[in-house]
């Protein structure tokens, strides 16, 4: 079933019919795309002409405006789309194993900087030329830069013998952060990272002509893992995640972070060196996770999953809250310091999860969060009632806008940004057919597989 939380729209709906699709202006758009596979966006990036950048996964054959896209196995998908949302050009990268992109980041320029996971051995050239990186284990972690036109600049492997997986990228002029997990040790150029637990985070940092300058360990003695990175303007990285147990988070003889449940969420603050700054945990007696952090000239904001109660601020105070379902979405403003200033919840009965966050001009921020029946934050081929909610919150705190994503056989939104008119851009999946409040209209989006594409741009 169908939900929507704004009643005119409805009413609309109900005047006019459920197949009824309004007209949208040619800049705001919600498209699918995908074959008979699986296939969906985990990352945007919007440029400052109006063109989108995505990065996702394919599996099989899709087209993509005139483009047929077949992978090897289940492949990295890099793909741009116009001002309107229609394809400029796509591109698969990968081999017979398990591949995907999973983050993405640009230059002012427009070159494009991917990250993810490969197995086994991965040609990431697109078209007829070939470049290949070859796993050093089970999966290894995949940085390219590539041009707007979707050439490859330079190809890099990050990894080691197991299980190794780059999570988040953040981009400037002066160079590149990656985030993600890994286990045992790392490989990053010339500097081998030895882990301390089951699974650590790290923090690696590249100049932008693909040379390690140094990479750090984030975890402790159990599962770990750098989810989200952002970069203030001074080079300074705020790394979100989460941790079980106790991790390091300064220098030495800093007391550690100490989780109070199975897991908890970090914030950190990493300097252009390498070096710890600082840091604090949220969570209660639950799992607990910091999933994505967005940095401004004013300070941060952090969202991310919590149950039962949980202490929500990652500075020296305490404020705790209650969620109102099996987990709950967590939106909240941070001073430069990391110390909280507010934070709000977003939830209702079932488990929700915050994935993605955009700071405005105007001091707010637009937060991305996801309602799943099940649990295990995946589409469930059972599920029919996964959906999403984009929202707006001033710098106070206020709600300002709402806007609803659902899916006839579940949707998941799972990374958001905002081009240069401040309007939000979305990535995710969904199976059969989306359905996107873009604005004041409603845009159905039919569905080609097991799971589709789903690429927005939606009104602010």
């Amino acid at each position: 079933m169908l939900v929507f939380r704004h009643p005119l729209l409805w009413a609309g709906l109900l005047a006019t019919g459920a197949s009824v699709v309004w007209a949208l202006p040619s800049e705001i758009w919600a498209r699918g795309f995908g074959g008979p596979g699986r296939e969906r966006a985990m990352a945007v990036a919007p440029d400052r002409g109006g063109k989108v950048y995505c990065a996702g996964r394919i599996e099989g054959s899709a087209s993509f405006g005139g483009s047929l896209v077949t992978s090897a196995g289940a492949d990295a998908l890099v793909m741009a789309l116009d001002v309107q949302g229609r394809p400029l050009w796509a591109h698969a990268f990968g081999g017979p194993g398990t591949d995907e992109a999973l983050s993405l980041a640009m230059l002012p320029n427009g070159d494009l900087f991917v990250v993810g996971a490969f197995s086994e051995t991965a040609d990431v050239a697109p078209g007829a030329e070939r470049s290949e990186l070859m796993s050093a284990g089970g999966t290894d972690v995949f940085v390219l830069r590539l041009t707007r036109e979707g050439a490859l600049v330079w190809a890099r492997r990050l990894g080691g013998p197991q299980e190794d997986r780059g999570l988040d990228v953040a981009v400037d002029a002066r160079g590149l952060w990656v985030a993600g997990s890994f286990q045992g040790t790392l490989d990053a150029g010339t500097t081998r990272l030895a882990g301390t637990g089951q699974t650590d985070g790290f923090l690696a940092r590249l100049d932008l002509a693909g040379t390690t300058l140094w990479v750090k360990g984030l975890g402790g003695s159990q599962d770990d893992a750098a989810l989200s990175v952002a970069v203030e303007a001074n080079g300074t990285a705020w790394v979100a995640g989460s941790f079980e147990g106790e991790m390091a988070a300064g220098a030495s003889g800093t007391p550690p972070l100490v989780s109070t449940g199975k897991a908890d969420g970090f914030l950190v603050r990493v300097s252009p060196e390498g070096g710890v700054l600082g840091g604090g945990r949220i969570g209660g007696k639950g799992d607990d996770a910091a999933t994505a952090v967005a940095v401004g000239p004013a300070g941060g904001w952090l969202t991310g999953r919590f149950s039962a109660t949980a202490d929500l601020d990652p500075g020296a105070g305490v404020t705790s809250m209650a969620s109102a379902g099996k987990t709950d979405t967590f939106v909240a403003r941070l001073a430069k310091t990391g110390d909280l200033r507010w934070v709000q919840r977003l939830g209702e009965a079932h488990y929700d999860a915050g994935t993605g966050l955009a700071a405005d001009a105007e001091g707010g921020v637009w937060a991305l969060s996801v309602q799943i029946e099940r649990s295990g934050f995946r589409l469930d081929p059972e599920s029919t009632d996964d959906r999403a909610a984009l929202v707006h919150f001033n710098r106070d705190g206020a709600v300002q806008i709402s806007r609803d994503l659902a899916g006839e056989g579940g949707l998941r939104a799972l990374d958001l940004a905002l081009d240069s008119a401040g309007n939000p851009c979305l990535a995710g999946a969904y199976r059969g057919k989306a359905t996107v409040i873009t604005g004041f209209e409603i845009a159905h989006v039919p569905g080609a597989g097991l799971t589709d594409a789903l690429v927005a741009r939606i009104v602010k």
